[in-house]
């Protein structure tokens, strides 16, 4: 860049001033001979100083485009806002908007009037194009949508994906994270987005399919984090011009990948939100994948020892390990029951769940032949117990380095939820591999979670074949690897790891997380080990005053299994955050109909248990009668007869 025309200029006044001192010498060196001083000149009266300029017109507040000149006019108007909207690094488009109503009504049976606006942020993007794929498979944008209700309450809800994303969450309706809620029913204005790539677009069928984007290194980085920041920081822009005033205050929800989301915004975009919640949250998602693989690993060996194999598609002519044939519904059911009779009276009630946390457990005690052990088909064969070993105590290298986190013992382990993500949907000993590790696990990894990306997997069978072949010295490093192309690895950009919550306590913020102790693919040790963490930070000062945990027992991933899984956490993070009425205990209940309940004993009349939530540390400790009586039933589904111990 060419020097400013000014430096010469400064240079002239600078010699100017050098010269000017010299002058002041009266040494013998002087290169100036002084002169009689001159006599003052006269004076004349000085002119009266000019008047003080005039002060700079405030900027004049723009009126809310709502209502003006009518909510038609006005939803229409905020079309023509894209360029006002755009920033560096955010060209956005407005595709349409339209006054719409929500189908639920309110208590007065009125249903919510909102605008609706969807469009994209940098649309049009050409990413990176492998071989063989079309334009539209290598085009990328955010798509989002902000829904801005009539009656508006002054704050702003922002809901977290799912999966892999790919698709833009509807927030008009009924939105369920251990609590459902109506937000825009009750005047949120809502947001959300597919963080940047799109499953019908995206999607190319020679690469994982709907992971390919991971082949793109900006869609990563949108995916990880980017595009939550821009359409936040559009939201942001777009609430104050429609209302003429800015949201008095402003939530995040989500769980699993949406819980990955939560947690990720309280450390990089803590200062955008007031209040978080963090459900079963994909912490470290890369690592957590990892575990998805070590599993598959461990759960292929012991249905292949068992002699079971994929009979259709592709693996039926390599020889793959069929993990739904791993365990039988017996195995699971007697694993259940010994982990009951190790551990349910802990806390005080032999009720089938597990509050307290410290449960040891030794697998090995089930296995065929063992003292105490039960007969066949319950009792586990030598491969069975190795894959339980492994799998509960978590993914390690050669070297026994734990690469991500042990699991703990719990009383949802082998229920449905469980089963869909680790073995498959359900016992068989025919057909292909469809547990969720292995397929939407299967792809995330290979293309998304590691540096480089692995092209050419195009089969169900391939992504199975990546799992049961990575190398735990070799290849698990690949997920903090960076190259030319790939500039930031998949532990940064998908990283929640940070004890960093500056900006959230900073903002006044406040941040809940629930998790199930019974979560197949996320572990809740892992999250509680993040928790105990942030008192490492001295910056952090008290943690409880601004961050809480919830275990779930018996909680499978975000919900089922045995578990009183339904609680009122976004009430909760409200009224912490805007009343200062911090959540010592959540009062939890059972979804009626829920088949993993079905051998609990509930009072009379009753078709919910109830119980307390406590925040970790701390578990549900029971002080009342214990027994099958009627009034000791009363009594054991009355959160008031628990305490929160340590």
């Amino acid at each position: 860049m060419s020097s400013p025309t000014w430096r010469p200029l400064l240079a002239c006044v600078v010699a100017a001033a050098a010269a000017s001192a010299c002058g002041g010498s009266d040494g013998p060196s002087s290169a100036f001979t002084l002169l009689p001083t001159p006599a003052p000149a006269p004076t004349s009266p000085l002119p009266p100083p000019p008047p003080p300029p005039s002060p700079a017109p405030a900027p004049v507040a723009q009126p809310a485009l709502l209502n003006t000149p009518d909510e038609a006019g006005g939803c229409a108007a905020v079309a023509a806002l894209a360029a006002e909207l755009s920033a560096a690094g955010r060209t956005v488009s407005i595709t349409s908007t339209k006054i719409a109503k929500t189908t639920a009504t309110d208590a007065s049976g009125n249903p919510q009037s909102y605008c609706a606006v969807a469009g994209t942020i940098n649309g049009g993007r050409k990413g990176l194009q492998a071989a063989g794929q079309t334009d539209a498979m290598s085009t990328y944008a955010i798509a989002f949508q902000i829904n801005l209700p009539t009656r508006w309450n002054g704050r702003m809800f922002m809901s977290g994906g799912g999966g892999s994303d790919g698709s833009v969450p509807d927030t008009t309706g009924a939105i369920s994270n251990g609590e459902t809620v109506q937000p825009l029913l009750s005047g949120y204005a809502t947001i959300s987005n597919d963080s940047g790539h799109s499953n019908a677009t995206n999607n190319d069928p020679n690469n994982a399919g709907t992971a390919s984007f991971g082949l793109d290194p900006v869609a990563r980085v949108d995916f990880g984090y980017n595009a939550i920041g821009q359409t936040k920081q559009l939201a942001n822009q777009l609430v104050a011009r429609y209302y003429a005033k800015k949201q008095d205050y402003a939530y995040f929800m989500g769980c699993s990948e949406g819980g990955r989301e939560a947690m990720m915004v309280s450390q990089r975009f803590g200062d955008e939100f007031d209040g978080v919640v963090a459900g079963d949250p994909g912490s470290d998602l890369p690592k957590a994948w990892l575990a998805e693989a070590w599993d598959t690993q461990q759960f292929a060996a012991a249905a292949q020892a068992q002699g079971f194999l994929e009979t259709t598609g592709p693996g039926a002519s390599n020889s793959t390990p069929l993990m739904n044939a791993a365990f039988q519904p017996a195995q699971w059911a007697a694993l259940q029951q010994a982990v009951l009779a190790k551990c349910d009276a802990d806390d005080g009630l032999v009720d089938g769940m597990i509050n307290k946390r410290s449960c040891t457990f030794d697998v090995s005690t089930l296995a065929c032949g063992a003292p105490g052990a039960p007969g066949a088909p319950g009792c586990l064969v030598p491969a069975q117990v190795t894959a339980m070993q492994k799998v509960m105590g978590g993914v390690k290298n050669s070297a026994g380095d734990a690469l991500y986190s042990d699991w703990p013992w719990d009383a949802g382990i082998g229920a449905f939820g469980w089963q869909i993500w680790k073995t498959g949907f359900g016992y068989r000993t025919s057909g292909a591999n469809d547990a969720i590790n292995a397929t939407l696990g299967g792809g995330a990894g290979p293309l998304i979670f590691t540096t480089p990306p692995t092209q050419g997997l195009a089969t169900g069978n391939s992504l199975v074949q990546f799992q049961l072949r990575f190398d735990w010295d070799a290849d698990a490093p690949k997920i903090k690897a960076t190259d030319g192309t790939y500039t930031e690895s998949a532990y940064s950009f998908m990283g929640t790891h940070s004890t960093d919550m500056s900006k959230l306590k900073g903002k006044g913020g406040k941040l809940i997380l629930y998790h199930g102790t019974s979560d197949p693919v996320f572990s809740f040790n892992y999250t509680a080990k993040w928790v105990d963490s942030l008192a490492g930070n001295t910056a952090n000062g008290t943690v409880k005053d601004f961050v809480r945990l919830f275990a779930v027992p018996g909680m499978n991933h975000c919900s089922g299994g045995p578990a009183t899984d339904t609680f009122p956490v976004f009430s909760a993070v409200v009224d912490w955050v805007e009343k200062g009425k911090a959540p010592d205990r959540l009062i939890a209940s059972s979804k009626p109909g829920n088949p993993d309940t079905a051998g609990w004993t509930l009072p009379a009349g009753v078709s919910s248990r109830v119980r307390p939530l406590c925040p970790y540390p701390q578990y549900a400790q029971y002080i009342g009668t214990t027994g099958s009586a009627p009034a000791a039933l009363l009594e054991q589904n009355d959160p008031g007869k628990f305490v929160c111990a340590n």
